[in-house]
């Protein structure tokens, strides 16, 4: 689809993080950075991609500006798309295993679906709304956090941002992380070429009785990614305009 430029090692956790929300950014805890350093290497995922993608007009490097620019894009997209409040915001920072990668993360509080199965409805309690919180880690995003290398002598190099969900009050929720994956490359014919993945990643497994929840949270975590792909699209070009 073609679209124009509009005008873990996961066993720590996530819950380390202090539990005060407030709206503006604050240094990364020790404990969830720990927590963004464990995330997996940001490569390429096995299989197909949920979304293929070509952004006309837009650079690698403008898609590198964005993603690092503030006010930051995926913030703006959980409070406008997903309704989420009372965020927290974490500031970019270096990672501690290789040079060219920052972390940061947000906490917030969110919304959760309830259109569940009746028979799960009388075995496991859904609370409306959940804390959350996100650890993001961007590769190929240039050497600090502070905008003080030229990005552009980066050139093309594959800009990569993963980040991984946990939905500390739904069932269960501390189990799994809903992992996503958003790759950016030079199209040959021209703009930049998105590819985004979604799967979600077992930290612990549920208890016997409950095996059939697993597929039920596995498919609907990829159902509701495949649902917000047009707003997240929306919210990149966005943060490419204003970062132009």
């Amino acid at each position: 689809e073609l679209l124009p430029v509009p005008g873990m090692r996961q066993q720590d956790s996530l819950l380390g993080v202090q539990n005060s929300l407030t709206a503006a950014d604050v240094e990364m805890t020790n404990s969830l950075f720990n927590v963004a350093g464990n995330l997996p290497a940001a490569q390429a995922q096995g299989g197909a991609p949920l979304f293929t993608d070509v952004l006309q007009d837009v650079s690698v490097a403008q898609i590198r500006k964005a993603m690092r620019d503030e006010p930051f894009w995926l913030a703006r997209y959980l409070k406008s798309s997903q309704k989420c409040y009372n965020l927290k915001k974490f500031r970019w920072k270096e990672g501690a295993v290789e040079k060219g990668v920052l972390v940061r993360g947000i906490r917030a509080r969110m919304p959760i679906p309830q259109d569940i199965p009746s028979w799960l409805a009388r075995t496991v309690q859904v609370p409306a709304e959940s804390n959350m919180t996100v650890v993001v880690r961007l590769s190929g995003a240039g050497r600090d956090a502070n905008n003080q290398d030229d990005l552009d002598s980066l050139g093309n190099e594959p800009v990569v941002l993963l980040l991984q969900t946990c939905t500390h009050d739904a069932p269960y929720g501390e189990n799994f992380r809903v992992q996503e994956m958003l790759q950016f490359c030079p199209h040959p014919s021209g703009g930049t070429q998105m590819k985004r993945w979604c799967e979600v990643i077992w930290v612990k497994s549920l208890p016997w009785a409950l095996g059939a929840l697993k597929p039920i949270i596995e498919s609907k975590s990829v159902a509701g990614a495949k649902e917000a792909h047009g707003n997240v699209l929306q919210n990149i070009l966005k943060a490419v305009h204003r970062s132009s």
